[in-house]
């Protein structure tokens, strides 16, 4: 049985035991650290190099030329940076941005940050951060995009205080960022019944594989339909830190605040909370407090406020002010190193930074799951406690809205025309199929029956040729499918791609 705690576990309730987990009641007992090495190492044995050859090429990406021993570069005291050397500055923080949602904007200094940084990667990461993308690596709808939870925690107790989906479509450029309440209460496979916010505290205690970071990101998921591909965790510890070393940031406050029941430090008494409205300039401890107070206002408003927080943070950290000062560089890489964990590799925060540079602010679209846009949430009331549930009693309404928010980078950009045909007497198959595929971007022109309805296997005609590998490799996925070239005449002109329902094909299987 876990540990009870107020606002966090359900009393009465234990948590489902993940499968693969440790059968003890206790915590699995941590890992001893083992021996620190700088990135440049591990990036250099990821590559198969030796530690001198790795902290060569590590030297050659940052000044243009190679050193002959660890800390001598050929490069002398003294000499002007180059326009280069500032570009890399930029790639010395990506894996730091990611970890505070700042939209990977940056990247990581490979020789200064310590391996504990960046852990493996369960899943295998995204198919589009590889150079060339085949149509192959692709599983489905949604592997057009590169989605990463971005995750805020209570050091102390282990629960998710900040949770948030971010989405980044590389081919047109936009972001989604999606907040997920934390008293979204919910049962899944692995998890549950609970309150969301605890998968992260029960992956870490239960030896889930991966541990909670990977918990909440499985959750998530099949809270959204979509796949996600990384995570970036952060502290409290961490996050204030942080914030110090830039020096504090500046955020619109719309509202006043006035929490009079904010925990102090011991969480025995109450540090309270006041703001006015307006511009306020915040520290990290100030910044914290604006972020995590919900008692005068609500769990909706705090996660507004967390990601205008993450926005500020994301400017601040790439003004030049903080990009040309070695040292706030320095302290914010030493500050995530012992505070903050991500499964992105280096090689994969470079690509990330190189497709996402052109991102602005006005690229970026924040969104909530709340009670009042289209009512997907409802409160209810679970032994005493004040939890939101779905509105429909699953999470299908969630996830089409969801789909709207992020479409698929491929299907989008292809516009492929397809039509629906119902080659069954089963009435309406055409038209629920073609609403479903409407609902993942799928630009449906035509939805009839087919000339012949006693089709036991779903068959998908290709009239386009080479014009649209992507879009045809998902419909094949989810139609278990393969395509079949077929040259476009009359009323098929009109058509990139015709798909006929057979008997075989259940459009609820998802």
């Amino acid at each position: 049985m876990h540990e009870s705690r107020p606002g966090s576990s359900i009393d009465g309730m234990s948590p489902r035991r993940p499968p693969g987990s440790n059968a003890s009641n206790h915590p699995p007992q941590q890992p001893v650290a083992s021996q620190e090495k700088t990135a440049a190492e591990a990036y250099g044995e990821q590559r198969g190099h030796t530690q001198e050859e790795a902290i060569a090429e590590t030297d050659l990406h940052l000044t243009g030329e190679t050193s002959s021993k660890h800390g001598n570069r050929k490069s002398g005291k003294g000499r002007p940076r180059s326009p280069r050397f500032l570009t890399w500055r930029k790639v010395m923080l990506a894996a730091g941005l990611l970890i505070l949602a700042l939209l990977a904007a940056g990247a990581v200094a490979f020789w200064h940050v310590q391996s504990n940084l960046i852990v493996n990667n369960l899943d295998g990461g995204a198919a589009l951060l590889q150079e060339d993308t085949d149509p192959s690596m692709l599983d489905g709808e949604g592997d057009g995009r590169i989605n990463a939870l971005l995750i805020g925690i209570d050091e102390k107790s282990g629960l998710a205080d900040s949770i948030i989906l971010a989405s980044f479509d590389p081919i047109g450029k936009d972001v989604v960022l999606l907040s997920i309440p934390r008293d979204l209460y919910l049962e899944t496979d692995n998890f549950g019944p609970e309150k969301i916010n605890a998968a992260h505290a029960y992956g870490q205690r239960y030896g889930y594989q991966g541990g909670g970071p990977e918990l909440l990101k499985d959750t998530v998921s099949t809270v959204t339909g979509v796949p996600i591909h990384y995570y970036g965790r952060v502290d409290f510890s961490g996050f204030k830190q942080a914030v110090n070393i830039i020096e504090g940031i500046t955020v619109n406050v719309e509202q006043p605040i006035h929490d009079p029941y904010y925990p102090d430090q011991t969480r025995t008494g109450y540090e309270p909370l006041h703001l006015e409205a307006g511009k306020q300039h915040m520290d990290g401890k100030q910044a914290l407090r604006y972020v995590r107070s919900r008692k005068t206002t609500s769990d909706f408003d705090r996660s507004r406020r967390q990601q205008k927080v993450l926005m500020a943070l994301r400017e601040k950290v790439l003004s030049r002010g903080t990009l040309a000062n070695p040292n706030k560089v320095t302290g914010l890489l030493q500050t995530l190193s012992g505070n903050a964990e991500t499964n992105m590799s280096v090689d994969e925060i470079m690509r990330l930074r190189e497709l996402s540079r052109d991102v602005t602010r006005d690229d970026i679209k924040r969104v909530q799951l709340d009670t009042s846009q289209n009512n997907y949430l409802s409160f209810s009331n679970v032994h005493g406690q004040s939890v939101l549930v779905p509105s429909a009693g699953d999470f299908s309404e969630i996830q089409a809205y969801v789909r709207t928010l992020m479409v698929d980078s491929y299907i989008k950009s292809e516009a492929a025309k397809v039509s629906v045909l119902n080659g069954t007497t089963r009435a309406g198959l055409a038209r629920e199929t073609a609403d479903l595929l409407r609902s993942y971007g799928y630009d449906v022109v035509n939805v009839d029956n087919a000339s012949n309805q006693k089709y036991t296997q779903t068959v998908i005609f290709n009239h386009s040729g080479d014009e649209n590998p992507y879009t045809l490799r998902y419909l094949e996925k989810r139609f278990g499918a393969a395509a079949k070239r077929r040259r476009s005449t009359g009323q098929n002109s009109a058509y990139d791609i015709e798909i006929v329902l057979g008997r075989d094909y259940e459009p609820n299987a998802e």
